[in-house]
């Protein structure tokens, strides 16, 4: 608590400062985040899950408020991700998944549809996989954002014009979606 007194007067201030701390454990892609073919050819399903699980057990056991599965380059990796936090997470924790997209965008006119406008790294439409990350997340369920990371900041700009469509689309989700971009070329 803070208090401060004003000398010419009586009268005392007392301020209250309240800090509230959310953790957040990550969930980190499997492999390379640039390159999503791993995540579609490479690892067995199987294989992924019992990573997944392995990563979330650790993270429930130190009691993480939001389990963020981030830099997922595929939809079927941040669907595995996603899945195996909300079966394996404390009762309470919340889910933010973040995709990472291709660095450019492609040329279109002002006609093209949002389904082209920011591209996985997999190759997959961003619409397309949060539309059906949002369907195997039920409103109510542990799903709280979707969100977009590690490329280019014009990327991370368009996304937020798919994710407002994806949001206007699932009017029964209470969704949060963001960004957090780097200017690094690869």
């Amino acid at each position: 608590m803070y208090c401060c007194e004003n000398s010419n007067s009586k009268s005392r201030i007392n301020v209250i400062f309240v800090f509230i701390l959310i953790y957040v454990g990550s969930i980190p892609p499997l492999g390379e985040s640039y390159d999503g073919s791993y995540a579609n050819f490479e690892i067995q399903r199987d294989e992924m899950a019992e990573e997944y699980e392995y990563i979330v057990a650790i993270l429930a056991k130190n009691e993480v408020d939001i389990l963020l599965c981030e830099t997922m380059s595929s939809f079927r990796e941040a669907s595995l991700s996603s899945q195996c936090a909300a079966r394996f997470s404390k009762q309470d924790a919340r889910i933010w998944v973040s995709f990472t997209l291709e660095d450019t965008l492609p040329q279109q006119d002002s006609a093209s549809p949002l389904e082209s406008l920011c591209i996985l790294r997999s190759g997959e439409s961003l619409l397309t996989a949060a539309s059906n990350l949002l369907q195997q997340h039920p409103p109510g369920s542990k799903l709280e954002a979707i969100l977009v990371n590690c490329c280019a900041p014009e990327v991370i700009t368009a996304a937020m014009a798919v994710f407002q469509h994806v949001a206007n689309s699932h009017p029964n989700h209470s969704i949060l979606y963001g960004g957090y971009a780097n200017g690094f070329k690869m």
